[in-house]
């Protein structure tokens, strides 16, 4: 894992995101500032409304205290996309306020607000800041991005814990409230330019090719399928480079039809032109032992994509709420490895029906499954993580309420609808042949046991 993260450009990026560091992050922001936040999320909740806020980094054991003024943030998601207070037309209500926990995006350095030229955050321009969302142990999507660091696979971003806070500085009433605490976040990092910069030497864009690089982001259908999509902004989004949109559509085009029509010899050569076939199959395996279904293979959803300079593809993991038996659509631990999704979503589908690539597949498989993910690694992982957080959970005076109507969980007072402190459990609405998985519990329903199962790549079937 060090090897890896020795390699990134930034020599901050492992310190910031250390899986066993507990900083704290506030938010303070002017009361107007966050009223317009608040009216603007009722008149249309998709519209990304920034606003102005300062930023402060405290108590790393690896870093020194950071304050950044004038940083720009917007609260960010899709189906966990909420309102941070109160009900929909109220503004802030110092003293009273009915805080809901809500995830937020940070850029550092946008010229917006003024803040000093070229200001970053240890480096980095921007930061996503997500809510523990209706994860009962709260370390599930960090355990999968760990994973990709403990199985050197560079291009899956990271992540860490943090303290979350947010100080609404009243001027209407001149109160003076202490921050509001939001409870365990996550730090995770942000797929655009910094991250590609951190990775240039590892994605061989170090020495430039004749390529335009372009990064994607791929949200649902992005199936890989069609080439007739490609113009399709809220499916294939361009993240860079934007202004050659006509170039960049025109090779994602080429692509798919590629993909799509090529067999037996000419795709496996086609493939191993454009891609680091390992390296997919190294990415992917991880999706489907940790169960991820929302994912490029299953949901057609919540994935980057990467032409660097000499025009190679690469797949970048993006989001892992819906994982280690969490999850709606199948059995997330038992489901066949090998069509782990729809045939209708070929990238890994079609490339597993080449032998050479099928053994890279079972190869990474076998890694995971006697190294970073057996049982015997994982839970003392997990354990190590609920005592580093297990203070800042959950008390007498606070809860995290979630509610079907509500993305953000209510803090309010301790009720029956509050979480507990800790519950070795998915989330409440999981499916049937999912509701038994546990963490740390050994057994015939230890998820690492079950979806860790080395006779996995002999069972299932092609």
């Amino acid at each position: 894992m060090e090897e890896i993260q020795n390699q990134f450009t930034n020599p901050n990026l492992s310190k910031i995101f250390d899986v066993n560091d507990l900083p704290s992050v506030t938010l303070e922001i002017q009361e107007a500032d966050w009223n317009h936040l608040l009216f603007e999320f009722d008149n249309d909740p998709t519209v990304n409304t920034w606003v102005r806020g300062t930023f402060l980094f405290e108590g790393s054991k690896n870093l020194p205290n950071q304050r950044l003024e004038n940083v720009s943030l917007r609260v960010r998601g899709n189906s966990s996309r909420a309102r941070p207070e109160g009900n929909p037309g109220e503004p802030h209500k110092p003293g009273h306020s009915v805080w809901r926990q809500a995830s937020f995006a940070l850029n550092f350095g946008h010229t917006r607000f003024n803040p000093p030229p070229g200001q970053t955050f240890l480096g980095l321009s921007r930061l996503d800041l997500k809510f523990t969302r209706e994860d009962p142990t709260r370390i599930r999507e960090l355990y999968c991005f760990d994973l990709y660091q403990r199985a050197e696979v560079y291009t899956g971003p990271l992540m860490s814990l943090c303290k979350f806070y947010i100080k609404v500085i009243a001027e209407s009433s001149g109160l003076q409230s202490p921050p509001a605490y939001f409870g365990l976040y996550k730090l995770k990092e942000f797929i655009e330019d910094d991250y590609l910069e951190d990775r240039k030497a590892l994605f061989n864009d170090n020495v430039p090719g004749p390529y335009i690089p372009f990064l994607w982001k791929g949200d649902a259908p992005a199936t890989l399928n069609n080439p007739h999509d490609v113009p399709n902004r809220d499916i294939y989004d361009l993240r860079t480079n934007t202004g050659q949109r006509a170039t960049a559509n025109a090779q994602l085009v080429r692509f798919i039809t590629d993909l799509t029509t090529k067999e037996g010899n000419d795709l496996k050569n086609w493939a191993e032109s454009i891609m680091d076939v390992p390296l997919l199959m190294k990415t992917y395996i991880i999706n489907v032992v940790c169960g991820n279904m929302d994912d490029y293979w299953f949901n057609a959803n919540n994935f980057n994509f990467y032409f660097n300079t000499h025009g190679k593809f690469f797949f970048i993991p993006n989001d892992f709420d819906t994982t280690l038996g969490t999850g709606w659509g199948l059995d997330a631990g038992r489901q066949n490895m090998y069509n782990w999704g729809s045939q209708y979503h070929p990238l890994i589908h079609k490339l597993l029906s080449i032998p050479e690539f099928r053994r890279f597949y079972i190869d990474a498989f076998m890694a995971l499954v006697s190294g970073p993910f057996h049982a015997n690694n994982s839970v003392p992982r997990i354990e190590g993580w609920h005592r580093l957080v297990k203070d800042y959970i959950w008390d007498e005076t606070i809860h995290f309420g979630c509610h079907n109507a509500d993305a953000g969980c209510v803090i309010g007072k301790q009720g029956s609808a509050s979480q507990t402190a800790f519950e070795d459990s998915v989330a409440w609405w999981s499916a049937s042949y999912n509701k038994n998985y546990r963490l740390l519990q050994r057994g015939a329903n230890n998820f690492f046991e079950v979806s860790g199962n080395p006779l996995r790549f002999i069972t299932d079937t092609i």
